[in-house]
């Protein structure tokens, strides 16, 4: 089932395969009308939820063919990561890597890393700055999830340290608190925005989403193409 609210489309999924199959067709599609000779820029979202549709994605992206008829290759960047960790298996950059393994291998993808430790979020920005292109945007494609509590990223409520700018250090409610994360200017920076939605607890955040209530920080990063694909 698809609707749209305020340039904002829902499509609302049953099963996991075709969720995952939907945001698969839906990248392809974006592939066919990317321009230039650089690689795409994606952020990609942590955790597990996204990882069903990160599995049949990077198959697809192996193959996947610009509006040239070339095939593209990528750069890819968490969009926030846990800092201070007792183990690497709790890290975003661990699941990326793992699911986007043959990418990486290949040379067709490189993954910029969050460092761990102080400074992580300043090291990040310089990165970044190798991907701001003359339009201003810093991606070409966002995947992002929301939870619960309507955060994004690495971006929780309650939390009111200023976040201007690119990328921000951050508490989260939860182990690993600890984070680091891009913000909402840099999430924003972007030309197409897809949310990964896979679980059932959400309604809630879902509806505050939709009304752009600014309580729930996700509906912050609403860009103008903007689609959430909902495991419901």
């Amino acid at each position: 089932m698809i609707h749209s609210l305020r340039m904002t489309q829902f499509r609302r999924f049953t099963s996991s395969d075709a969720w995952a199959a939907a945001a698969v067709k839906d990248f392809l599609s974006l592939a066919r009308s990317f321009q230039g000779n650089t690689p795409m820029r994606i952020c990609l979202a942590g955790g597990t939820s996204p990882i069903a549709v990160y599995r049949q994605l990077a198959r697809a992206m192996a193959s996947a063919v610009d509006e040239q008829g070339q095939v593209l290759e990528y750069i890819l960047v968490p969009g926030d990561e846990r800092i201070d960790v007792s183990n690497a298996d709790q890290r975003n950059e661990t699941m990326l890597r793992s699911v986007f393994q043959e990418l990486l291998d290949d040379g067709q993808a490189q993954l910029l890393s969050w460092p761990d430790g102080p400074g992580s979020a300043y090291t990040m920005d310089a990165q970044l700055n190798e991907l701001t292109a003359e339009d201003g945007t810093l991606f070409d494609l966002c995947y992002l999830g929301i939870g619960a509590d309507g955060h994004t990223a690495g971006l929780f409520p309650g939390y009111h340290k200023p976040l201007s700018g690119r990328t921000v250090d951050t508490i989260a409610p939860s182990h690993p608190y600890k984070r680091v994360s891009l913000t909402l200017e840099a999430i924003r920076a972007c030309k197409h925005t897809r949310f990964l939605v896979g679980s059932r607890r959400k309604e809630q955040a879902l509806a505050r989403f939709a009304d752009r209530d600014p309580s729930c920080i996700a509906s912050g990063a609403i860009t103008r193409d903007t689609v959430v694909f909902v495991l419901s």
